[in-house]
């Protein structure tokens, strides 16, 4: 796959990115929990609340990629 030369690339606010991370660590034992009282095993709760924080944090990345096409 070729790069595409004419993308402009805004810069990450590493900050917003670093809150974004902490916000989805503080959750993380709550989804957990969350998990365990709808009946899933402790075993599988922190592969869940991980997934779920990767995908705070993979959803932020993209709202904020493209916000900048607009």
């Amino acid at each position: 796959m070729l790069p595409c030369r004419n993308v402009r690339r805004e810069p990450v606010n590493y900050a917003a990115l670093l809150g974004v991370i902490a916000a989805a660590s503080f959750a993380a034992p709550l989804i957990a929990d969350l998990g365990v009282t709808l009946g899933l095993s402790e075993s599988v709760s922190p592969s869940l609340s991980l997934a779920v924080a990767a995908l705070i944090v993979a959803a932020w990345l993209a709202i904020v990629r493209g916000s900048g096409r607009q």
